[in-house]
């Protein structure tokens, strides 16, 4: 079974987990004459929405197209509220117990009203689940979210990204591989982040393709000139892993690159790796004096956009000069 295959089915079975149920929200509609009605609003079989409102006989129901809706308002805001300063507190049970409801409650409504102010706090329902390890969960936001058209291509980016990031918590490389390289055809190595080439090199470190590993994670530190650069330090964790037993020295090298940039090696990655970083500097510290790293630069020319970038092109770029010729 082919990879693009296997990805569209893993996405179907994802995308029936995003399918909820529709039930009734208290909600205000707003139609395009500019009357407003709050009721409960259900989405119904036939994707019209349909506004009950109590009375003393009983209750009055107005429906709704998708062209005749000015906008909704969900009548959420004090539990949404909790449920973003919890996020940002990073209490993400906290975050996912108000969230998920809200998720829970607009979902379907996006089909007949795919405005990004329905959306946010899907999208921050997805990045909860990423950091708690939930990655199928997340999948299953991002399923719902490509399945349906919004206004806004930011919203599917977004969810592109979630879902990245989500099969790469799977560890499902080949599906990982595919989006990575998407991902990295329409971004800039220069731009504001390097996710892409990030989890493609990690991608290539699991499987030990050290070569391709180096070179992919070279790309956006060659041509990083912004800071912050969102996974830029994820990078040099896979190239100074790729490099250390070929070169230990161009690795260190690049841990004093990594150091002066003002990253610090997190905790919870005190492993082997770093010992041996540890190591190595302790040993250059006997033998010479420490010299600051200069960030890289970049003397003439464009960054390149090519994914395949030769490794020889790289360390050209990334070494300022080179005392013997390139393996």
């Amino acid at each position: 079974m082919s990879s693009r295959l296997f990805l569209f089915i893993t996405v179907s079975l994802w995308l029936s987990y995003g399918n909820i149920q529709s039930h009734a929200v208290e909600a205000i509609i707003t139609n395009s004459e500019g009357r407003s009605f709050q009721g409960q609003v259900q989405l119904m079989p036939d994707q019209t929405l349909e506004l009950s409102i109590e009375a003393d006989a009983g209750s009055v129901a107005y429906t709704f197209t998708k062209d005749t809706i000015a906008g909704i308002e969900m009548l959420d805001a004090e539990d949404l509220e909790d449920g973003l300063e919890a996020y940002e507190n990073h209490q993400y049970e906290v975050a996912a117990t108000y969230l998920e409801l809200i998720h829970r409650n607009r979902s379907p409504l996006h089909r007949v009203y795919p405005k990004t102010s329905l959306i946010e706090p899907s999208l921050v329902l997805a990045e909860t689940y990423l950091n708690l390890k939930r990655f199928a969960d997340a999948a299953g936001i991002a399923g719902n979210l490509l399945a349906t058209d919004f206004d806004e291509p930011r919203i599917h980016r977004s969810a592109n990204e979630v879902l990245l990031k989500a099969f790469f918590g799977l560890k499902r490389w080949d599906e990982s591989e595919l989006l990575a390289k998407r991902w990295c055809k329409v971004n800039d190595p220069s731009g504001e982040s390097a996710l892409g080439w990030w989890i493609l090199s990690q991608v290539h470190l699991e499987r030990k393709e050290l070569t391709k590993a180096l070179w992919i994670s070279l790309q956006p530190i060659t041509f990083s000139s912004q800071y912050p650069k969102a996974y830029l330090q994820e990078c040099y964790h896979v190239a100074i892993a790729a490099w250390i037993d070929e070169s230990p020295e161009e690795a260190l090298r690049l841990y004093r690159e990594y150091q002066s940039r003002g990253y610090d090696w997190p905790d919870d990655q005190m492993n082997d790796l770093y010992a041996r970083l540890v190591s190595l500097s302790l040993e250059a510290e006997k033998s010479a004096p420490i010299e600051d790293a200069n960030p890289l630069t970049i003397e003439e020319g464009a960054p390149e956009k090519d994914l395949n970038l030769p490794l020889e092109t790289v360390r050209k770029l990334t070494i300022q000069q080179e005392s013997e010729p390139t393996p």
